[in-house]
């Protein structure tokens, strides 16, 4: 179950990295690249939009791309606070 949950979290932070860098291709071609189906990829695409982001698809540049142009990293995990007092 773990694994599971692992391959997840690594297949939205590889979406994440490919549409920031508007590199996904086609829908079917995106879900190729991260390993699902066409129909899955939805379902992974409302995840990262129910996590704040916008993303729409450009039919020209065949890509996905975030419209809401924040300089954003998808991350799941814990990261060590320096020199801040909890209060």
């Amino acid at each position: 179950m773990m694994k599971k949950f692992m391959d997840y979290i690594n297949r939205v932070e590889r979406m994440s990295l490919l549409i920031s860098r508007r590199a996904t291709g086609s829908r079917q071609e995106f879900a190729e690249k991260i390993g699902i189906s066409p129909s899955s990829l939805f379902n992974y695409l409302a995840l990262i939009k129910l996590f704040g982001r916008q993303v729409e698809y450009d039919h020209f540049e065949k890509s996905y791309f975030f419209s809401d142009q924040k300089k954003a990293k998808f991350f799941c995990g814990y990261m060590e606070e320096k020199d801040k007092k909890l209060e």
